[in-house]
């Protein structure tokens, strides 16, 4: 027992020597692998965003990589070189740590402080201490001081110019538009807003106005006058803002740099213009100006005219003269009146010479003429009215106690309306005075309302005329008979006088002749082989003022015959004794014949060997009128048969026609 602790504690002698020789062997050999690095830096002491150096000294032992840490926000550096630049994007205190990393990832730490700090800018001004209005100035920043890095990029320049203006820029130009003391201050900031700034003050001094104005150098009274002071100088900022003050020698003054000015009577004038600034500096200016008088123009108008007999000229002397002599002109015309207007009726045919003298109160005068050509105006006839004028009864025989109902129509408008009973053996029921217009649609209807079985009643409508002529429509009521008795009297115009009034107008004081005719042109072809021959002329009078034509002649088988009546109505002659034109007036009746018969000379045939053809058939009142000059006119209306009614072409129907 014994024995084995004795070997036991050998063993474990044994074991403890070789313990501790592996542990010196392994001390010995770890002295050579631990990393060792001490990080060093060029500045402690540096700027925001500066660049700094950062190094590593006192190197032992194997080093596989650096990471350097700033702790500023920004990520690890890994590295194997002993170098490293590195900025700081804000002020503070930072310690930088450096991993120095072995083998076996054995490390060693090494620290450096740093401080970063943004350093104040200073500055100073250069800029004169004097300027005038409106020159310009040059002022800029010296004696700049900060560190290099803000030096190099980041400095900011901003300019007071004392008057609120601010301007950006290390040199920078500026004038100032009125005269006083301006501070100029000048901010300095680098890029983390560290200011500093400068004063220096300028003096602006005023530059007093030079006054000057331009004026026509021919006047005269009575004539608006442009003075115009633009010529005036003054600085650029002032120059706007100056105040012109005039006088112009006769008694009135004006405000302003261009003004109007009218001297109203003639002479020497001294007019003085005085400009003052804003800052009060002034400066006058003046001239001695003569006023002229001036002679009065005329022009005559219209001129060179062309007019008619019966036209009204009226002519202008257009006058000008200075304002005071204008009011008083004077005007005579050739005719002896008085006025700036004068006007002509021209009444006959000729050429007039007109002419106006103007005259002021210096006896300054003007003249001027014209010459117009008055031409001969012919006479105007006018035929405005065709009436038929007569006495309608209604007679009624038969039966009593009926009743009937008369209506008038003008144009389809009931113009007429009554109803009438036969209560006695008496015939007429009605009696109506009437004007029938011959241009107008006029028809009666009759209206039967028989109260009794039976008879009936003859019935008629008579039309008394002037110069005992009459006419009668008749018709029979039977008891039985229910449609009305439709009478339109277009139909039987034919078979009444017509009577025409019209007018005659002469613009002139002309005496004129004025006739009136009613024609029938009638032609007649017959077609019949005869042999040809001359036409032979027949002119003969009849009876009533009334003269035939008649001429016939053959050729190619044709019998050609014209026959022209004519009938006389009016002679008139008409004398002017009132010495202005005037409108005289006429009226003529007609019985016209309707040449409607003609038509059944065409329908003769004589076995085929004759044959007529009408060829011309028309009835017209034919209204003349000559003047004393020669001056004609014709006017003239046409019967027209449509269907047998009559109807007016060539009237003047601007009237109204009376009805009953």
């Amino acid at each position: 027992m014994k024995e084995n602790k004795k070997i036991y504690l050998g063993v474990m002698s044994v074991a403890f020597i070789v313990l501790m020789c592996n542990m010196i062997f392994i001390d010995a050999e770890s002295n050579d692998l631990i990393p060792h690095a001490v990080i060093n830096v060029d500045k402690n002491l540096v700027d925001i965003g500066e660049s700094v150096r950062f190094y590593v000294t006192n190197i032992d032992g194997i080093i596989e990589q650096f990471i350097y840490l700033f702790h500023d926000g920004t990520e690890p550096v890994y590295s194997t070189s002993g170098e490293i630049y590195h900025s700081f994007p804000l002020e503070g205190k930072y310690l930088v740590s450096l991993i120095a990393v072995g083998s076996h990832e054995l490390t060693h730490l090494s620290t450096v402080q740093v401080q970063v700090r943004n350093q104040q800018p200073s500055v100073d001004i250069s800029i004169p201490s004097s300027a005038l209005e409106d020159e310009v100035v040059e002022f800029s920043a010296i004696n700049i001081i900060d560190t290099p890095n803000d030096l190099s990029s980041s400095l900011k320049f901003q300019w007071l110019t004392g008057d609120g203006t601010l301007l950006n820029g290390s040199t920078v130009q500026y004038s100032w538009n009125y005269s006083a003391q301006y501070p100029v201050t000048l901010y300095l900031s680098d890029d983390q807003d560290a200011v500093n700034y400068a004063v220096e003050f300028i003096n602006i001094s005023n530059v007093p106005p030079v006054a000057n104005f331009t004026c026509p150098d021919l006047i005269y009274k009575d004539q608006s006058i442009t003075f115009n002071a633009s010529s005036s100088l003054d600085t650029p900022s002032d120059i706007e803002s100056l105040k012109h003050y005039w006088s112009f020698g006769d008694g009135v003054v004006a405000k302003g740099d261009m003004v109007e000015h009218t001297f109203t009577r003639s002479g020497n004038y001294n007019v003085t213009l005085t400009v003052i600034d804003d800052d009060g500096a002034k400066d006058s200016h003046s001239k001695i100006l003569h006023v002229n008088n001036i002679a009065p123009t005329i022009d005559l108008s219209p001129k060179n005219l062309s007019v008619f007999e019966g036209d009204t000229t009226t002519f202008y002397a257009d006058s000008n003269d200075t304002i005071t002599d204008f009011q008083v002109l004077n005007y005579t015309w050739d005719n002896g009146a008085k006025g700036w207007q004068n006007s002509r009726l021209w009444t006959d045919d000729g050429t007039e010479n007109i002419s106006v003298m103007v005259s002021d109160p210096e006896a300054l005068w003007a003249q001027d003429f014209t010459s117009v050509l008055v031409e001969n105006l012919p006479p105007e006839i006018t035929v405005s009215k065709a009436y038929i004028k007569t006495n309608l009864s209604f007679d009624v025989s038969g039966t009593t106690a009926n009743y009937f109902t008369i209506n008038m129509f003008v144009d389809d408008n009931l113009i007429f309306n009554q109803t009438v009973q036969k209560i006695n053996e008496s015939t007429e029921l009605l009696q109506l005075p009437l004007v029938i217009d011959v241009s107008k649609d006029f028809r009666i209807e009759i209206l039967y309302n028989n109260t009794h079985c039976f008879g009936y009643n003859p019935s008629s409508l008579h039309f008394e005329l002037e110069n005992s002529f009459d006419f009668q429509l008749n018709h029979l009521f039977w008891s039985f008979d229910e449609d009305p008795w439709a009478i339109n009297l277009n139909k039987y115009f034919y078979h009444f006088p017509i009577t025409f009034n019209g007018s005659i107008f002469d613009p002139g004081l002309d005496e004129y002749d004025v006739s009136a005719q009613y024609k029938m042109d009638i032609g007649i072809a017959i077609h019949l082989d005869v042999p040809d021959c001359p036409d032979p002329h027949y002119s003969f009078e009849l009876p009533g003022n009334i003269s035939v034509d008649y001429t016939f002649w053959i050729e190619n088988s044709t019998i050609y015959n014209i026959l022209n009546i004519t009938k006389d109505l009016l002679d008139l002659q008409f004398v002017n004794t009132e010495n202005t034109s005037r409108e005289n007036s006429f009226s003529t009746t007609i019985n016209p014949i309707n040449l409607d018969f003609l038509d059944l000379l065409e329908m003769i045939d004589l076995f085929g060997l004759i044959e007529i053809e009408i060829l011309e058939r028309k009835t017209y009142l034919e209204v003349m009128a000559e003047d004393d000059d020669g001056g004609k006119a014709v006017k003239q209306v046409d019967f027209i048969s449509d269907d047998g009614k009559l109807r007016l072409e060539g009237m003047d129907l601007d009237f109204i026609i009376d009805s009953p």
